[in-house]
């Protein structure tokens, strides 16, 4: 009988058709498809039970859906996929990353909280919601801090600010677009960073540079992929905060600031890309994806 596992990712995405590729070396009798997290509907009638599907095509049949990437939308639109993914999960369908997790990691104040509280390094940060609240945690966190949108980012609309009229500019635009204010203290960690995927029992590594020596290492912002070996600390702190953020995959990002030795987390990705890790390091990402996801599954 054949596994079937959707994948929420357009069908011409690079990591459905890596995954595609992988999926023939996992299990003869895997089927993959494309699921679009845009059309994601429910239903409930008669004695049919709860139905799902996307583009018409039901998805409350499958065995399993991989969580590859969700688009941007309004808070009604984010809120009923997440509420299709949890529901999906009650009726039996095994979700990968779990809809809890998905939720942690996207919230950095959040994701963050629950690292330190769990004992893992993380920057010094401040969450508020009002110009005058963000100015005093800017001179607070010592002048010098990075701006992020506390929902995702993959690198854009980040700001370094390091003035007091930057800062208020920058604050001012948040609040008028309703944006929490998410500041976070400087780490100086000379344009580069470790990336730790974890899936699983397996990880996977690679160094990020910014050629130009600037301070977003982001492979989206034009960060460069090294080969990198993860030492056993480093990977050690991955999987903790992979545990803290409820994931059984999750891209780590760690640095080390320049006056230090001792590594932080700066964010936890539940839905990580590994087109970059994967040109860099041994081992074939999408089958470990596969075979994490589908097992337990006969």
């Amino acid at each position: 009988m054949a596994i079937r596992v959707g994948v929420l990712a357009p069908e011409s995405s690079w990591h459905y058709r890596d995954l595609l590729r992988a999926s023939k070396s996992v299990d003869d009798d895997l089927e993959l498809r494309s699921v679009d997290f845009s059309s994601l509907a429910a239903s409930l009638g008669g004695t049919s039970g709860p139905i799902f599907f996307d583009r018409c095509q039901r998805i409350h049949d499958l065995d399993a859906l991989v969580v590859r990437t969700m688009p941007r939308g309004s808070l009604q639109q984010v809120v009923f996929r997440m509420d299709v993914l949890q529901r999906l999960a009650e009726s039996g369908v095994r979700i990968v990353n779990p809809p809890r997790s998905i939720e942690v990691a996207i919230d950095k104040y959040l994701s963050l909280s629950l690292m330190a509280h769990d004992g893992i390094s993380v920057p010094e940060f401040s969450v508020c919601q009002t110009v005058e609240q963000g100015l005093a945690a800017f001179h607070g966190l010592g002048g010098d801090v990075v701006l992020k949108p506390i929902f995702g980012s993959m690198g854009k609309n980040l700001h370094r600010l390091t003035n007091e009229s930057a800062a208020r500019a920058a604050l001012e635009d948040f609040v008028q677009k309703g944006e929490v204010i998410y500041l976070q203290k400087f780490v100086n960690h000379g344009g580069r960073d470790i990336r730790v995927l974890v899936v699983g029992n397996r990880t996977f590594s690679m160094k990020r540079v910014n050629p130009k020596g600037g301070w977003l290492t982001n492979i989206s912002t034009g960060g460069i992929a090294n080969v990198y070996e993860a030492t056993q600390s480093e990977i050690e702190l991955a999987r903790m905060a992979a545990k803290s953020n409820a994931c059984e995959i999750a891209g780590v990002d760690i640095v080390y600031a320049e006056s230090g030795t001792d590594p932080m987390v700066l964010e936890v990705n539940a839905s990580p890309g590994w087109e970059a890790i994967q040109k860099v390091c041994e081992g074939d990402v999408a089958n470990s994806v596969l075979t994490l996801t589908t097992t337990n599954l006969r």
